[in-house]
C-alpha cells in the first residue's frame, strides 16, 4: 500500500472523489467518514485514518489508486450486508418475530468487551480484587488540594553556564562594544 505520486487528470481526481463520497454515503448515511475508516480498519492493513479520509472527500488529496479495488470490495460487502438488512425489515413489515442483530450493539450486561477477556462482576468482592490497595476510607480531593495548597515542588538545580570557548580571532565592530555585557556574571 505505498503511495506513490500518480498523474491523474481533474476528470478522473473528480471521478475517484465521487466514488469514494457516494460509496460511505450510501453505506453510512451523511456522517460516513469515521464510519468507513472504522470499516477500512478491518479490510486495509493498517487502516485509514478518518482524517485521510476528510481530505480524499474535501480534494484536499487525490483518492490513490490502490484504494479503488478496496472501494469496490466495500461496496459489495455493504450491500449484501444493507439486503440482509432489507429482507429483515420487510419480514418484521409482514409480521412476522425477527430477532434483533447482535451487530454493531454494545455487549451484553455481564459480557466481555472483547474476546478472550474475562468479565468483570460487580460487588464488594469485585471491588477488592480491582482495587486491594482501597481501605474503604472515602476520599476528599478537595480536602487534599487544601492540604498542600501553600507547597511548592522542589525546583531542580539549574544547569551550569557553558564553559567560555577561545575566541576565534575574529569579531565584528558591535561585538567589541557590547563584549563586557556578555561577559559572565559570575566569574
Amino acid at each position: 500500500m505505498s503511495e506513490t505520486r500518480e498523474r491523474l487528470t481533474p476528470e478522473e481526481r473528480a471521478r475517484r472523489q465521487r466514488l469514494l463520497m457516494t460509496v460511505g454515503a450510501h453505506l453510512h448515511g451523511p456522517s460516513w467518514q469515521q464510519a468507513l475508516s472504522d470499516r477500512l480498519e478491518k479490510v486495509v492493513d493498517g487502516g485509514v485514518p478518518r482524517v485521510r479520509i476528510n481530505q480524499w472527500a474535501n480534494g484536499a488529496k487525490p483518492v490513490p489508486g490502490w484504494m479503488l479495488p478496496v472501494l469496490a470490495d466495500v461496496a459489495r460487502d455493504g450491500a449484501a450486508e444493507l439486503r440482509r438488512r432489507a429482507e429483515d425489515l420487510d419480514r418484521i413489515a409482514a409480521g412476522e418475530d425477527v430477532p434483533p442483530s447482535d451487530e454493531g450493539a454494545p455487549p451484553a450486561q455481564g459480557e466481555p468487551d472483547a474476546p478472550g477477556e474475562a468479565p468483570l462482576e460487580s460487588g464488594p468482592a469485585a471491588a477488592a480484587e480491582a482495587a486491594p490497595f482501597d481501605d474503604g476510607t472515602a476520599f476528599d480531593i478537595d480536602a487534599l488540594v487544601e492540604q498542600f495548597a501553600d507547597k511548592r515542588l522542589p525546583r531542580p538545580a539549574p544547569e551550569p553556564a557553558p564553559e567560555p570557548t577561545a575566541p576565534t580571532g575574529w569579531r565584528s565592530a558591535f561585538a567589541e562594544e557590547h563584549a563586557a555585557r556578555w561577559a559572565p556574571r559570575n566569574a
